[in-house]
């Protein structure tokens, strides 16, 4: 598992590994993590694809979340909470159950509601506990526990 945190985008808890992250705005897209702004209107879908990895056996059941954020605040409704593959594949019941090395490509859609504000936000993604409620601790490359979410980039609504 090593080879594979050196070459991912987050480390959660330990057991799960964000690989990647494509998002597509209308005409736009952007692999994760990117850094100038993608347009967008109030309205308009965000379609994102996380690909997650599984590092190690979970019998934790985690829900994903995506949101978008204006100065660390959600901005927007959430999307749906769902364990990955819209509720059809839990962590901990995953056929077989996770097991190290295996790999989803997760669609999430983020619907920017039609009276948000013009002005400067962020898609923050994340894993938690689906009984606990409790975000997964994320991880540096040198192990040191470094939040519990991955900003995706930015997206300017105009």
């Amino acid at each position: 598992p090593q080879s594979v945190l050196s070459s991912a985008l987050a480390n959660f808890n330990s057991e799960i590994a964000l690989m990647g992250g494509t998002v597509h705005i209308g005409s736009q897209s952007a692999r994760a993590v990117w850094t100038q702004p993608l347009l967008a209107r109030s309205g308009q879908d965000v379609e994102i694809w996380l690909d997650w990895r599984a590092l190690k056996q979970t019998e934790t059941s985690y829900k994903v979340f995506v949101h978008l954020i204006q100065n660390d605040q959600l901005a927007a409704p959430p999307a749906d909470y769902y364990t990955p593959l819209g509720g059809a594949f839990p962590t901990a019941l995953w056929i077989p159950v996770w097991i190290e090395g295996q790999t989803v490509s997760d669609p999430h859609r983020l619907t920017l509601p039609a009276t948000l504000a013009p002005g400067n936000y962020a898609i923050e993604i994340g894993l938690y506990d689906l009984f606990s409620k409790r975000r997964a601790p994320l991880f540096d490359h040198a192990g040191s526990l470094a939040g519990d979410r991955v900003i995706l980039g930015p997206v300017s609504v105009r």
